[in-house]
């Protein structure tokens, strides 16, 4: 009987806590800045404001990991994106693009 009531303890616990991170998670992710192919250099946007950018129906945030602008600009992985005329985030910096791409599966 124990054990089955410790059990119930440990996933109701797991259930309160999950949505306090996603909602800690939903609240970084709009605080995030990055550079954006639809912007100048130097320029920072948001994924809220990128979201308002998208084509209709597009439901994917495109991004392009990479030492900095220049690179990302005229790696090849960009250059397909830019003949489909897709905006594409650039994380920059490598110590970011850790931490952040987790944030993307949850803000969509």
């Amino acid at each position: 009987m124990f054990a089955l009531h410790k059990k119930c303890l440990i996933n109701m616990s797991k259930h309160d806590v999950v949505p306090r991170a996603v909602s800690v998670q939903e609240d970084i992710a709009k605080l995030l800045r990055f550079e954006s192919s639809a912007l100048p250099a130097g320029q920072q946007t948001n994924l809220m404001e990128y979201a308002t950018r998208m084509k209709a129906g597009t439901r994917n945030i495109y991004y392009l990991c990479a030492p900095n602008r220049h690179l990302a600009e005229h790696s090849p992985y960009y250059e397909a994106m830019k003949q489909k005329d897709m905006e594409v985030v650039y994380l920059l910096k490598s110590h970011i693009r850790e931490h952040v791409s987790l944030f993307f599966v949850v803000f969509f």
